[in-house]
């Protein structure tokens, strides 16, 4: 049986968006502009990536191969990196690839490194060669947003792969949300017979699996491994709102319904929502 948890909580706002999985408070943009400042240079500050490509718009189901880009060969053999993806998605498939390294050929569809987001707001990686060999996978559920007051929108979404300290982890708008740990570390170079690099899409097969649609409005791969402090300055350039309940935080729950607000006589607004376990 399932059990729930009735959440409240207080905030002097008078504007609230809401969501089905978490609840959000508007954020006045003059309330951050140190933050700003700060977010910026760390931007300026980062190393040359390996890859990079921009405003790349991915029809569903067709992918886009990088195979022919400039540095397309130094990633095919990364032992470790950062990969930084701004997007916005349209499209509805469960499973979403933004970018992927793998071997496409027939027999060998387990052999591959994606990066993705699901239709609900999932945010993971998966790192296999072969579930006899390894495979690592890492998500966090109700992670990014689709819309906001309507809209459809841009995230951004981070990857590194450390191997010194051999740790996985993702950063989506502004948040760490993800960390794994192994002591058998393993990256793309230890995938066997890695023969394409690819936006939208998971090449198995001969076939693009994991279908996007949508725009890679920015993609960005780096040979270095940057900072928690750096990463979550770059992906944070698009948060919309802060969050009140959301996946990950104290309640220890990844989801949330019957999301209320209550306006009291001082101006005062609460929210609640019943936070989900099991």
């Amino acid at each position: 049986m399932k059990k729930s948890k009735i959440l409240i909580s207080a905030v002097t706002m008078f504007s609230l968006c809401i969501t089905p999985m978490s609840v959000y408070a508007q954020v006045d943009p003059n309330s951050n502009i140190e933050n700003t400042i700060s977010q910026t240079k760390s931007a300026e500050n980062l190393p040359t990536p390996v890859l990079q490509e921009k405003e790349i718009e991915v029809s569903n189901g067709t992918g886009y191969s990088l195979n022919n880009i400039q540095g397309a060969e130094t990633v095919k053999a990364l032992e470790q990196g950062t990969i930084v993806i701004s997007y916005k998605a349209t499209g509805e498939n469960a499973i979403q690839s933004l970018f992927s390294v793998g071997n496409g050929t027939n027999g060998n569809q387990n052999r591959h490194f994606h990066i993705y987001v699901t239709n609900s707001g999932g945010v993971g990686m998966e790192l296999r060669n072969t579930d006899g060999d390894f495979k690592y996978t890492l998500d966090r559920p109700a992670a990014v947003r689709g819309s906001y007051k309507g809209e459809r929108v841009s995230n951004t979404i981070a990857f590194k792969a450390d191997k010194e300290n051999k740790k996985y982890k993702l950063f989506a708008d502004g948040e760490l949300i993800a960390t794994l740990d192994k002591e058998a570390f393993k990256f793309i170079s230890d995938i066997t017979g890695v023969d394409n690099v690819m936006l939208g899409g998971t090449m198995r097969q001969g076939t693009v699996a994991y279908p996007f649609g949508g725009s890679i409005e920015r993609m960005q791969v780096y040979r270095d491994v940057l900072s928690d402090d750096e990463l979550i300055a770059v992906t944070g350039k698009t948060i919309y709102a802060e969050n009140i309940f959301y996946a990950g935080d104290a309640t220890k729950s990844n989801y949330f319904r019957i999301p209320s607000l209550l306006a009291l006589y001082s101006g005062t607004v609460i929210a609640a929502a019943d936070a989900r376990y099991g």
